[in-house]
C-alpha cells in the first residue's frame, strides 16, 4: 500500500501522477488515486450536522481515500445553480481554483518538468476559477465528509491530466491514523486561521455558515457563502 510521506500532508502543491502518455504500467507506484479508493466507506447519521461520513477499515496516517466527485461545470453554470439551490436546500458546489493566485507557490513547490503553458492560458487561470464540481445529483460519499476545524483527512489536488492543469482530482488523504468507525472530516476553508489554532476573539460574521464541529478550537464559523463546500 502506498502512502503519502508526512511532508506530503503540509506542503502546498499539487500531486502530479503518471499517465497513458508514461513509459510506465498500470502498477506503477505513481497511480494511486486513479485507481480509485480501496476502504470501504459508510455514510451515517451524526444528528445536529446531517449526514456524515466513515469508514469500518482502519485507515493509515498518508492513506488515500477517495475523491471528491461530480459534474463539472463552468463557474457561470455553477453560479446558476448555486442561487437556485440556496433558495431549496443544500448546495454542493466545489471550485477547482487552487491555482487561482497561487502560481507562484505552485511553479516553486512542484517538480513538474512540463512546458509552461503559454501566457494566455496563465492569465485566463489567475483571473479567474474555469471549473467548478457540482456533487449534488452525481455526486459520491465523500460529499458526506463534514468540516471540523481539527480534520482527521485533507483535500490534495492530484493531477494526470497534464494538457489542461486546471482541472485535477480532488483527493481526499488520511492526516493520520484513523480507527474503525471515527467520522472523516476535513477544513473546509483552510489556512482561514493562520495556523490551526484557536482565533482569539475572531469577529464572528452573522451572514457566515455556523460551524458546528464542537473542537476545542472551533472558528465559530465558515464563510459567508457556500461556494467551497455543500454544507448541510
Amino acid at each position: 500500500m502506498m502512502v503519502l510521506k508526512p511532508e506530503f500532508l503540509t506542503r502546498k502543491a499539487m500531486i502530479y501522477e503518471c499517465s497513458d502518455r508514461c513509459g510506465c504500467n498500470a502498477g506503477c507506484w505513481n497511480r494511486v488515486v486513479q485507481n480509485g479508493r480501496t476502504v470501504r466507506l459508510e455514510i451515517f447519521y451524526t444528528g445536529d450536522r446531517g449526514f456524515g461520513l466513515r469508514s469500518p477499515d482502519r485507515i493509515r496516517a498518508g492513506q488515500f481515500i477517495d475523491c471528491y466527485t461530480g459534474e463539472v461545470i463552468t463557474t457561470t453554470a455553477a453560479d446558476l445553480r448555486e442561487a437556485a439551490h440556496t433558495a431549496h436546500g443544500a448546495s454542493y458546489l466545489f471550485s477547482l481554483d487552487f491555482l487561482n493566485g497561487q502560481y507562484e507557490d505552485y511553479e516553486e513547490d512542484s517538480n513538474n518538468d512540463e512546458d509552461e503553458a503559454d501566457e494566455d492560458d496563465d492569465e485566463a487561470t489567475e483571473s479567474g476559477c474555469k471549473y467548478v464540481i457540482d456533487g449534488r445529483n452525481f455526486g459520491g460519499p465523500t460529499r458526506f465528509i463534514n468540516h471540523s476545524c481539527n480534520p482527521n483527512c485533507r483535500m490534495i489536488p492530484v493531477s494526470r491530466n497534464h494538457a489542461d492543469r486546471d482541472l485535477y482530482d480532488l483527493a481526499f488523504f488520511a492526516l493520520h491514523e484513523i480507527p474503525p468507525y471515527t467520522e472523516l472530516t476535513f477544513d473546509y476553508n483552510p489556512g482561514s486561521d493562520g495556523g490551526g489554532g484557536v482565533v482569539k476573539n475572531a469577529k464572528i460574521d452573522p451572514s457566515a455558515v455556523r460551524c458546528l464541529c464542537g473542537e476545542a478550537n472551533c472558528r465559530g464559523q465558515l464563510w459567508p457563502n457556500q461556494r467551497k463546500k455543500g454544507v448541510r
